[in-house]
């Protein structure tokens, strides 16, 4: 029986196939978290910060 040789680019179709499993499974993951789960949005009580001048106490100024 001849052997018949293999081809230069016999592992493409797996690779072609492993990038586009990759890509498949990013676009899914995107779908799921900006348009499938809810999430809540959450603030922490904004700190005042206020830069003011005071007179010193009795000087008699307002």
């Amino acid at each position: 029986m001849a052997r018949i040789p293999k081809s230069p680019r016999a592992g493409e179709p797996v690779f072609s196939l492993a990038v586009s499993m990759l890509s498949f499974a990013v676009s899914a993951t995107t779908v799921w978290l900006s348009l499938l789960h809810r999430g809540a949005i959450r603030m922490t009580k904004p700190t005042l910060v206020a830069l003011l001048y005071q007179s010193p106490a009795g000087s008699g100024a307002r």
